[in-house]
């Protein structure tokens, strides 16, 4: 029985959601497979688009649009994930994959054109990514265990990829300037690397 009303609520969500949205072209779709799963969205600008799929158990998904043009797609497979967006700028797009447990993703982004893309198929993974800057580029995959990464981007065509696959290791990247390029791959363990770039 608990399950039957789980289901009338995802299903009723869902058509609230997209009868708030129609007035200023926006569109969000949720599906939730799982047990005990929440999923927040607020939208306030126009042509948004939110996805969220969520078919491990006690996901949390928490998005939020004020810009136009704004998208953002979450899955969550596995198991106590967390995902929060905010997007503020314009045109800004956000991708989130979680299939490990117990993992962290954070995405801010209050510029124009940015493109935020985070995987986690590793456990108890940490991702924060900050984009204040326009048509910036990061993108973070965490396959290991135990991993954290930061991302902060507040110039102009920057472009920020870390590779995480061993286990315990730290990354922080700050591009402030422009036209940046930086990769980082960690595959060994307990690894801690800082770079800024201005």
């Amino acid at each position: 029985m608990l399950k039957s009303r789980k289901a009338a609520v995802s299903v009723l969500s869902i058509i609230l959601f997209s009868q708030t949205a129609l007035a200023d072209s926006n569109s969000v779709y949720i599906m939730q497979a799982g047990d005990f799963g929440s999923a927040t969205v607020s939208q306030s600008g126009n042509n948004d688009i939110v996805e969220i799929t969520q078919s491990g158990d006690y996901g949390i998904a928490t998005i939020s649009q004020a810009g136009p043009n704004q998208e953002a797609y979450l899955i969550q497979e596995g198991s106590n994930d967390s995902s929060e967006i905010t997007q503020s700028g314009s045109s800004n797009q956000a991708w989130v994959t979680q299939t490990g447990d117990n993992d962290v993703s954070l995405i801010t982004q209050s510029g124009n054109n940015d493109i935020a893309s985070v995987t986690q198929s590793g456990d108890n993974n940490f991702s924060q990514i900050l984009q204040s800057g326009n048509n910036d580029n990061a993108e973070v995959i965490q396959s290991g265990n135990y991993n954290q990464s930061t991302i902060s981007q507040s110039g102009f065509n920057d472009t920020a990829l870390v590779t995480q696959s061993g286990n315990g290791n730290s990354s922080t990247i700050i591009q402030e300037g422009n036209a940046n390029f930086i990769s980082v791959s960690q595959t060994g363990n307990g690894g801690s690397i800082s770079i800024h770039q201005n």
